[in-house]
């Protein structure tokens, strides 16, 4: 499914370019497959932003659930870009309420996933009230952690 606001971001999406599915995009086919086996996954390029951005959640159960950010930065050098991720993790804050990422993504870990891609990891909070798909929200309200250096 593909949906933006506006006609013009429409263009963005690889079959507006000739190609019928997002698979046939390179830059597309790399986030996916960093995502790994999401049940539910959201892919994002803005406007402007030459990086593709993938939001994930793994697991069937909270035992095995996983959060999951890939960034695939353009070139294909992103180690600037996991040195970043990782500062922002460890000590920045999320712009919506103002929360540390290390608390709302608790050990998280940040890695190359291959050439130009970024994958951050962490397992959801199991305490009391703790929101499942922190990234996938943060995804939609444009307040993801930042790998921009």
């Amino acid at each position: 499914m593909t949906y933006s606001r506006t006609t013009k971001a429409l263009t963005l999406v690889p079959a507006a370019q000739g190609r019928p599915v997002l698979a046939a995009d390179p830059d597309f086919r790399a986030a996916a497959g960093c995502l790994g086996p999401a049940v539910a996954a959201y892919i994002s390029r803005r406007e402007g932003d030459p990086d593709l951005v993938a939001t994930g959640y793994q697991g069937r159960t909270a035992a095995d659930a996983r959060e999951v950010m890939c960034v695939k930065v353009a070139g294909n050098d992103a180690t600037a870009a996991v040195a970043k991720l990782k500062e922002t993790v460890g000590s920045g804050k999320s712009q919506n309420g103002g929360r540390p990422w290390a608390e709302l993504l608790p050990g998280a870990a940040v890695e190359s996933a291959g050439p130009g891609l970024v994958r951050l990891t962490a397992r959801p909070r199991t305490d009391g009230g703790a929101r499942q798909g922190v990234l996938l929200t943060a995804a939609f309200r444009g307040d993801l952690p930042d790998w921009r250096p």
